[in-house]
């Protein structure tokens, strides 16, 4: 079942993956960024890598970053690439989700 937060923090995670350095317009998305960083800090760098390049939808020819991928396909594609079974990427996104709803204290 989806948590009420999901959405939410899975658009966070998206902005944090394709802004390493943000130039924030709000000090919500500051405040968002944020808890992205400290929760993917809980992770070692190798699983922060492949879970940071799931919010990271596969770009086009020309650069830009392809919007209808769903997270799914983001899923099969990370575990093509890293070799990685996709129920375990799904267990580990649950879990950063969660954690970073914690660290934007939605939880």
């Amino acid at each position: 079942m989806k948590q009420y937060y999901t959405n939410y923090v899975s658009h966070c995670l998206r902005y944090y993956a394709r802004h390493p350095e943000p130039v924030f317009k709000t000090q919500a998305e500051r405040k968002d960024w944020e808890a992205c960083d400290r929760a993917l800090k809980k992770w070692n760098d190798k699983t922060r890598e492949w879970l940071t390049l799931v919010y990271k939808a596969p770009r086009d020819a020309a650069g830009n970053y392809r919007y209808e991928n769903s997270m799914n396909d983001c899923v099969v594609t990370v575990s093509e690439i890293t070799g990685i079974s996709t129920d375990a990427i799904w267990k580990e996104l649950k879990a950063l989700e969660r954690e970073v709803a914690v660290e934007r204290g939605l939880l």
